[in-house]
C-alpha cells in the first residue's frame, strides 16, 4: 500500500513539472539522504514502466539527490532556479516555501 502511495504522488508531482521542464535539463528530486536509494528505485521503476506502457523511452533524466530536508526550503528560497523541481522538507518549512517564494505552490488536486 506505502508503495503504491509514494508511486501516485511521485508520478502526479511529475506529470505536473514535465509541462514546464525543459529537456536538455533533468528532472531533479531533492530527498533526505537516507531515502536516496529507495527513491532512485521507485523512479528508475516508475521510467522503465513508462517506456513499456509508451513504447518509448521516458523524455526526460531523472536524477535523485539527497540534501537535509531540515535547510532544503532555505536552500531552495536563496536560489529558486537552481533548486530541485520535486524535493521533501520538514514540516515547519511549508509556511516558509509558501509565504517566501512565488515560485512555490501546493498541489491542490
Amino acid at each position: 500500500m506505502r508503495k503504491k502511495l509514494v508511486m501516485s504522488l511521485i508520478f502526479l508531482s511529475v506529470l505536473t513539472l514535465l509541462v514546464g521542464c525543459g529537456k536538455e535539463d533533468p528532472l531533479t528530486i531533492w530527498v533526505g539522504s537516507e531515502s536516496v536509494d529507495f527513491y532512485q528505485e521507485m523512479m528508475d521503476t516508475y521510467v522503465s514502466d513508462y517506456a513499456t506502457e509508451n513504447g518509448e523511452d521516458f523524455p526526460y533524466e531523472v536524477k535523485v539527490v539527497g540534501v537535509d530536508t531540515g535547510s532544503a526550503a532555505a536552500t531552495f528560497l536563496e536560489d529558486t532556479d537552481a533548486g530541485a523541481d520535486i524535493f521533501t522538507v520538514a514540516h515547519d518549512n511549508l509556511g516558509k516555501l509558501t509565504s517566501g517564494s512565488s515560485s512555490i505552490a501546493p498541489i491542490t488536486r
